[in-house]
Order: structure tokens, then C-alpha cells, then sequence
């Protein structure tokens, strides 16, 4: 789904298997963060994919941004 989607994916350019590990970031920052309401949920994960983390997650699982950050990370 697009939720998931690394962002080459989304323009239809040229991929690979790299993409798994973008959609993984994603995941894994859900399991670590929970949302009241999906409206929260879609702000949040937007705000992610623009590299932006809520502080209260850095400030509680800073190991766990650092390693979500390397696979959501364009480079």
C-alpha cells in the first residue's frame, strides 16, 4: 500500500530490493509508537517519511530512530 511505499515506488521509477527495507523503517517505527486515532496515524507517518520524528519517540527510543532513520533514509 502506499503507506508502506518507499518513494521510487510511488513515482513508478526503477527499483529494487532496497524498497523492502524503506516499507521495514515504517513498520517498525508503528510497532514502537502507537496512535489514538488513524488521523494521528496519518499525520505522524507523513511527517516520518519527511524525516520529521515526534520528539517524544527520539526522546524514548533514540536507538530505535537512529535505526529507523537508516532505513526510511534516501541514502
Amino acid at each position: 500500500t502506499s503507506t508502506y511505499a518507499a518513494p521510487e515506488q510511488i513515482r513508478d521509477s526503477e527499483y529494487d530490493e532496497k524498497v523492502d527495507i524503506y516499507s521495514l523503517g515504517i513498520i517498525l517505527f508503528e510497532l514502537f509508537h502507537p496512535f489514538a486515532t488513524r488521523m494521528e496515524r496519518q499525520d505522524v507517518l507523513e511527517d516520518l517519511k519527511k524525516g520529521i520524528f515526534p520528539a517524544s519517540f527520539v526522546k524514548r527510543w533514540p536507538k530505535e530512530a537512529t535505526l529507523i532513520w537508516s532505513c526510511i533514509s534516501p541514502n
